[in-house]
């Protein structure tokens, strides 16, 4: 921070160099024995100011500082610095005027709108850091840790591609700045760019080897990839290294996502309970961001469990391990005739999850609209052509920084009387976020189908066709049973036929598709699929690459024992846009539901194309969504009662042509009866309007 002073004092010049060291005691005394000949010596105040501020003696360093200015009041430094400590004290209502007045002393002083801009990033004031970084920028493009700070606000902001770039930039100016490349692994990483992650982990490791940030943030990319093994190697490395608790709680919260085995999947399981039971009994605190800890209930989804015990552990560990996640907002809104309903989530887009909605919100606006008033909220830098096309069906829409204390307060100052979730659980930021009371009434649709164990959130809306009489068990939440199917989804439509050949599929071959994510695929099923291949040698098993595309190679390894000879008629084709998957998906003969997880879009679209999909029910809802919508059109030909049975229906499907048209002629019939229901609409405008809102 000192480095460009100019001292012509000889012993100014001695305590600079002592600074320089590190040794702030000895410089300390040297400035007492000096302020003594000179008490108000500007520089020698400030520079004592600095060296109290080393030693965390905040207060006194304040004190110097503020005597520095008093005698030479346009020094920008000196504000500067001045800001620094009265951050370091908690006020940042000073800091900002210090970092105010410094950028007017000296508009070309840049370390003050670094400075200022990361203040007002702390502050909840993304757009406005910005402003003040681009400002700096603007006097000195050269100045890395601006672009990185810079870097850290556009991500916030979702702006990932020219947060990418500001990291990049700092990094060509100086390779040897750990924190850039950090960022950058980091930002990678959300991205599911893993090996490029992995190399700047590693380059941030070579500017700075004892970086243990870089560390952690490396093991939870390996995990991500499926390497779940080598990234506990390095997390328990870490907790010897320094106890911190996010490594703690990363390290309990591993999950493999291509299990190994049914028995596997139970060790799992047990390790999580265990860990965050020992945690808990530990009375472990988080001070840092949650997000940097990306804990929740995702794979344990598709296990075939029941997670209600899980996750009510794990929202209590959280609520008491991080207290800033336990936020209530004071600008709850009071009930009103006109209800405002928010939904939120960061897949109302080309997604599995903005499909799902999208007649659903078209119907809500239609019949309750003069009721109603639906707002849309998705996370910045998420926009996508499905956004656009759904905002244009609501009266308002947002976006929010990716920032949890900011996204609460822009949420709050919506005055919601009703928060809907889309989904809680498929990623950390709903998750979190859930913790904090933004509206009277919260609650979670079955976008990710299982509890979120979060007690503030009040309701989970469900489908009564695909809940099993004793549901409530499995939720933590009140069960919403909404009547007809599940949503009101519209019938799929593709642009164009493609052709096998041009599919890269084989044009004679029976194809049995199992055309969902591949974590969805229980070792349980393992056996049934090589039966199913291993019998019908003129078939073939369709899959889709994982994301990432590593998980791809972990179930195959996982099959190959099981599959022997057969592995080699096992198909995967590369990950494609949603137009794509459905020209793809309509060159199926049979479709694979999952099980114990089962589809949900792809239920939809297979019969929306009249594709027989065979399906094992299961215990819960994630389970039961093919069956009810087989129900739904009076169909049973399909449903199976066991694996074997499962196997049985596929073989024939696929050995009998006329069997398959005869079912496929039969669910084109009916099909309509699942599409655009507004039974389900009907029911939701009931259930808003008559909750009560009472607090």
């Amino acid at each position: 921070m000192v480095d460009c002073l100019v001292m012509v004092d000889d012993y100014l010049q001695k305590v600079l160099a002592l600074q320089k060291l590190g040794d702030h005691k000895s410089a300390e005394k040297a400035l007492k024995v000096m302020l003594q000949k000179a008490p108000n010596d500007p520089d020698a105040l400030h520079l004592f100011g600095l060296s109290l501020h080393a030693q965390g003696r905040l207060k006194e360093a304040a004190e110097k500082i503020a005597s520095a200015i008093k005698h030479l009041p346009g020094q920008a430094m000196f504000h500067t610095h001045a800001g620094v400590v009265a951050v370091a004290l908690g006020d940042f209502g000073s800091g900002m005027k210090h970092y105010q007045t410094a950028i007017e002393c000296d508009p070309e002083y840049v370390d003050a709108y670094s400075n200022f801009g990361v203040l007002l990033d702390l502050s909840g004031q993304c757009e406005e850091a910005l402003v003040v970084l681009n400002q700096g920028l603007a006097q000195d493009d050269q100045s890395v840790n601006i672009l990185v700070n810079r870097g850290k606000v556009l991500v916030k902001l979702g702006r990932d591609v020219e947060a990418e770039a500001s990291y990049r930039a700092a990094i060509e100016l100086n390779s040897g700045i750990a924190e850039a490349h950090n960022n950058l692994g980091n930002l990678l990483k959300r991205q599911k760019r893993y090996d490029e992650a992995t190399t700047a982990f590693k380059a941030a490791l070579t500017a700075r080897p004892g970086f243990l940030d870089a560390h952690y943030n490396w093991a939870l990319s390996l995990a991500g990839t499926g390497k779940v093994d080598e990234a506990d190697d390095i997390l328990a490395r870490l907790i010897g290294e320094r106890p911190e608790p996010h490594f703690f709680i990363a390290r309990a919260g591993l999950m493999q996502a291509i299990p190994s085995s049914s028995q596997d999947i139970g060790l799992w399981r047990q390790r999580f309970e265990e860990g965050f039971d020992i945690l808990h009994a530990k009375r472990l605190k988080y001070s840092g961001d949650p997000l940097s800890v990306p804990v929740m209930n995702f794979y344990l989804a598709y296990h075939g469990k029941n997670d209600r015990p899980l996750m009510e552990k794990l929202s209590e560990f959280w609520r008491q391990a991080c207290p800033s996640l336990n936020y209530i907002s004071n600008s709850i809104a009071p009930a009103s005739s006109r209800r405002r309903v928010g939904f939120f989530s960061r897949y109302l887009k080309s997604h599995a999850v903005g499909y799902t909605l999208e007649g659903l919100l078209e119907g809500l606006v239609d019949e309750a609209g003069d009721e109603i008033e639906v707002v849309l909220i998705s996370l910045a830098g998420d926009e996508d052509k499905g956004w656009e096309r759904l905002k244009h069906k609501v009266a308002h829409s947002l976006a929010l920084p990716h920032d949890l204390m900011s996204a609460r307060k822009v949420i709050s100052e919506l005055h919601l009387d009703i928060l809907i979730y889309a989904d809680i659980g498929m990623d950390p930021f709903s998750y979190y976020l859930s913790f904090a009371r933004l509206a009277p009434i919260q609650c979670v649709f079955w976008g990710h189908p299982v509890t979120s164990g979060v007690s503030t959130v009040d309701y989970y809306i469900s489908s009564d066709k695909a809940e099993p009489c004793k549901a409530q068990d499995h939720y933590t939440e009140q069960l919403i049973r909404l009547g007809g199917v599940q949503t009101c989804y519209q019938r799929p439509k593709t642009t164009g036929n493609l052709t096998r050949r041009e599919a890269n599929l084989p044009e004679k071959p029976t194809l049995y598709m199992c055309p969902q994510s591949l974590f969805k695929i229980h070792p349980d099923m393992d056996q049934w699929l090589a039966r199913l291949i291993k019998t019908d040698t003129n078939g073939r098993l369709v899959i889709f690459e994982g994301d990432p595309s590593s998980l791809t190679s972990r179930l195959i390894s996982r099959w190959r024992p099981v599959f022997g000879n057969a592995i080699d008629r096992v198909i995967v084709l590369e990950r494609t846009d949603w137009n794509g998957f459905l020209a793809i998906l309509r060159l199926g003969d049979v479709i694979l539901d999952t099980w114990p997880f089962g589809g949900g879009n792809t239920n939809y679209q297979a019969f929306g194309f009249g594709l027989p999909v065979v399906t094992l029910p299961g215990e819960f809802i994630r389970g039961l969504g093919a069956k009810a919508l087989y129900e739904h059109m009076g169909i049973s030909d399909c449903i199976a009662n066991s694996p074997e049975d499962y196997i049985n229906i596929a073989l024939n499907l696929g050995q009998k042509q006329e069997l398959r048209s005869k079912i496929s002629s039969k669910i084109l019939e009916r099909s309509e009866l699942i599409f655009n229901d507004t039974g389900v609409i009907e029911d939701l405008i009931k259930f808003l309007q008559s909750v009560s809102i009472s607090d």
